[in-house]
This record gives C-alpha cells, structure tokens and sequence, in this order.
C-alpha cells in the first residue's frame, strides 16, 4: 500500500515536472535538463505523503476496529481510497506549477527575456481562485492572493500561463 501510493505520487510529479518543463523551454526554443535536486526532493515528499496516508489507514482501521471487532485492513484502505488519489492529483498539479515557474523564472535569468505569468481558473474553481482568473504578473512576482495556480489549495486545478507578453 505505501509503495503504491508513494508510486502514484511520485511518478504525477515526474511527469508533471516533464510536461512543464518542455512547455516552458519550448516558448524559447531552448531544452531545460532536469534537475537532480528537485527530483531528490520529490522523492523524498512522496515519501512522507505516502507514509502519512499509511498513519491515515491505521487509524481509519482502528476506528473501524472500535466499532466492530472484526473490520479488515482492506475494508481501512477502501475507506481512505478517496484521500489517497486526492492527494496524488494534488500533487501532480503542484508538480506542474512548480515546474512552470521554477523553469520560467530560470530561463528569464539566463536570457534576460522578461517573462510573465497569467493565473487561469478552471470554470469550476472556488471564488478565491475565481477573483484572479486572468490576472498577470511578471515572472517572480507574487499573484494578488498570495498563491500560486494549482497550488492554492488542495484539489486546486487552476494552471499558470507563461508568455512574453
């Protein structure tokens, strides 16, 4: 259970960070290598989420095991079955926000093109994201809610655009 839902986590974020990077670099027609310590460091976060949703299902079974005796490990898994993809969806959205803007404020630097980033909200995204859908900032500049797109809350689906202007 643990190595499968570190797996899930993981491998979004892997993905994820590779989809924005490309989409980044390919503004400019440059190729931006991966880092090996923003892998290490999602490594290790999918560790510690993946050993926090096993302390979940624990304690899901022993609540379960409170109320009857008899209640299995699979009927715990079952019931945190929601959280666990919730928290690699999640994950995966950080992963490519992240990147985009880890990537963008890079490329900046390196080749002294100002950048800009827009806030974009899903059509179903909460009223906090909704306030600055279309908002736009330079590149390391902070949006007006003080969040990145799709990292502003759990489930957050919102994404940031990165343009020239």
């Amino acid at each position: 259970m643990y190595e499968s839902v570190r797996r899930a986590i993981l491998g979004g974020r892997s993905a994820a960070r590779l989809l924005a990077r490309n989409g980044v670099a390919a503004l400019l027609g440059l190729t931006v290598p991966a880092d090996p310590i923003v892998q290490l460091a999602d490594l290790t976060r999918a560790q510690v989420l993946a050993r926090s949703h096993v302390l979940q299902v624990e304690r899901q079974l022993l609540k379960a095991r409170a109320a009857d005796p008899k209640a299995t490990l699979r009927a715990a898994v079952k019931a945190t079955e929601h959280r666990a993809a919730v928290l690699a969806a999640t994950e995966t959205f950080h992963a490519v926000a992240e990147e985009r803007l880890r990537v963008a404020s890079r490329v900046s630097l390196e080749t002294g093109v100002a950048l800009f980033k827009s806030w974009n909200a899903e059509g179903d995204a909460c009223p906090r994201c909704r306030e600055v859908d279309g908002e736009t900032v330079g590149i390391n500049d902070q949006f007006s809610i003080g969040a990145e797109p799709g990292m502003a809350h759990a489930q957050c689906r919102c994404w940031v655009e990165i343009a020239t202007r």
